[in-house]
């Protein structure tokens, strides 16, 4: 047994930008790499403000739990901290 002729390899690293799985380019009649399509986005300001709205309370725990646990990274507690202290009503 050879190494020299193996019919089971897969596409090189050139053809597929290193996945094995997906081929490099998008061709008219493959199926869509993006079956549901584009996310829809807030088209307001409106819109984005009660997003926003929406995960404050979340969003202000995670930065407290973020700004006191020591193990963190001392720029993230800082940053969390910041955040805090700047955040305005």
């Amino acid at each position: 047994m050879t190494d020299e002729t193996n019919e089971n390899t897969s596409a090189t690293t050139k053809e597929t930008n290193g996945d094995t799985h997906a081929p490099t380019r998008w061709t008219k009649g493959m199926p869509s790499p993006n079956p549901k399509g584009r996310p829809k986005q807030p088209k307001t300001v409106k819109e984005v403000r009660e997003l926003a709205r929406q995960h404050t309370t979340q969003m202000v725990e995670v930065l407290a739990r973020v700004a006191k646990n020591p193990k963190a990274p001392f720029a993230a507690r800082q940053a969390a901290a910041s955040s805090l202290l700047g955040r305005r009503r």
